[in-house]
């Protein structure tokens, strides 16, 4: 009988890490496969893909109300402190969110929530466009108020009621600095 031994392998420092890159690759490649990454076409990098293709089942419109939200607020400070090239990009983040919304078709309850949207709150935003083109405070406060009354509008004719938006008030509670 002819003996084998069998040499012994030792793990190496670098073993934990052929794991994890392994792990990941495995991550990234599921993650391409579900449509999350693209590749982009002038740069040939692969990207995160445009999250805006919602589905109205799939939609979340509590997660799109609360980025509303948010972005609206940024708006509200920016344009309050007169930094309008500040003011002209959460407006736009305004209106990509907006128009995820719309083109989601999203119906809760019974409301046509998209169609709300476009009805009431868009003629809102164009008009904050042009409050923000012209650098105009003043306009800028009163469409601003105008779109914070149809915000309130839409929350009634849906029955949500209960929530109340506002104009910000106070310091801004993100950690931003929003002057000029």
């Amino acid at each position: 009988m002819i003996a084998t031994t069998v040499p012994k392998i030792r793990p190496t420092a670098a073993a934990p890490l052929v794991g994890i890159v392994a792990l990941l690759a495995l991550v990234v490649a599921v993650l391409y496969l579900l449509g999350v990454f693209e590749r982009d076409p002038d740069s040939g990098v692969e990207v995160v893909s445009d999250s805006r293709q919602a589905v109205h089942d799939d939609y979340e419109l509590g997660i799109g109300m609360a980025w509303l939200q948010r972005w609206v607020t940024k708006l509200w400070y920016a344009g309050d402190a007169g930094h309008w090239e500040l003011a002209d990009f959460y407006l736009h983040e305004t209106e990509e969110t907006l128009e995820d919304m719309i083109a989601a078709g999203v119906v809760e309850d019974g409301h046509d929530i998209s169609a709300l949207i476009q009805g009431m709150l868009i003629p809102q935003i164009e008009a904050l466009e042009s409050a923000v083109d012209e650098a105009s405070p003043d306009l800028f406060r009163r469409h601003y108020q105008a779109m914070v009354v149809q915000c309130n509008a839409c929350h009634v004719a849906t029955e949500h009621g209960f929530l109340v938006m506002d104009i910000p008030s106070g310091p801004p509670p993100f950690a931003q600095n929003f002057a000029p």
